[in-house]
């Protein structure tokens, strides 16, 4: 986990690419449809000086009932777990997105990208104004995926931000390098998996590894350069469950206060 990766954009950016929609209501059953053959879509508000937001694929909105429903707010995700499904009636479903700020209404960024049936993806509002941009990230959540291990990876969202590294203290071990010198807008491109007791101190995994079902972490993002703490996961977040997936975020904004100030935060996939 030591090495760099780069993100790659499923879709170019449309700038400008018009959805009619505003007063458009979600048609839930034709838009999203909960079958297991369907592409699967997850949400996530990360512009730190955007305020709600909707989201809408083909001009319907679906990160609520209706445009006057509670907008997405930042940072939060949608659904909160688990995903959206889409029904894709061949191999592939040509999706376009749109994000809208909620009040005042205005498109920020929006794209179109081409999801495959059974795979999953995360889409995620970035950036600041007025430099707004859709990233569009491919999730490798295995089909039966129930192997009683932890799947996690990082991203940087923080648009000024440094070069990163993750870094991961198990309670009662020493700390560990997850990742090293991620750049804006890059990352993992797959998830890592361990066991729990790959990281658990005085435990004997040979014994009945399946008896330790999670582990906690000290989680920080580091200036690579300098080795100055920038953020910790809040302790809330701090345990990770074996057959859960997650993706550890660095957000806001270097030198921002408030929603802004620079924060280490996690989404649960499944």
């Amino acid at each position: 986990m030591q090495k760099r990766y780069i993100f790659g954009l499923l879709a170019a950016m449309l700038a400008g690419l018009s959805l009619s929609g505003c007063g458009d209501k979600a048609n839930l059953l034709q838009s999203v449809e909960p079958t297991t053959s369907n592409a699967r879509i997850k949400f996530v508000h990360a512009a730190s000086d955007a305020s709600g937001v909707n989201f809408f694929v083909n001009s319907k909105i679906v990160s609520a009932t209706s445009i006057t429903g509670a907008p997405v707010t930042y940072f939060s995700a949608f659904p909160a777990t688990d995903y959206l499904s889409f029904k894709t009636n061949n191999d592939t479903i040509a999706l376009g997105i749109r994000v809208e700020t909620a009040s005042p209404t205005a498109t920020v960024t929006s794209t179109k990208i081409a999801a495959i049936r059974s795979d999953y993806y995360t889409v995620a509002v970035i950036g600041t104004s007025p430099n707004y941009e859709t990233l569009v990230l491919k999730d490798d959540i295995p089909s039966g995926y129930v192997d009683n291990l932890i799947r996690i990876r990082f991203i940087n969202l923080i648009p000024n931000s440094p070069e990163l590294d993750l870094v991961a203290t198990p309670t009662g071990g020493s700390a560990i390098t997850f990742y090293q010198k991620v750049g804006y807008k890059l990352g993992s491109v797959g998830f890592s998996t361990f066991s729990p007791v790959t990281y658990l101190t005085g435990v004997n995994a040979d014994l009945n590894p399946l008896t330790y079902t999670s582990v906690q972490f000290t989680m920080q993002i580091k200036n690579s350069s300098t080795g100055a703490v920038l953020a910790t996961l809040a302790t809330a977040g701090s345990t990770f469950v074996r057959n859960k997936v997650y993706t550890l975020i660095a957000r806001g904004q270097i030198g921002g206060t408030g929603t802004k100030a620079v924060t280490l935060d996690r989404i649960v996939h499944k």
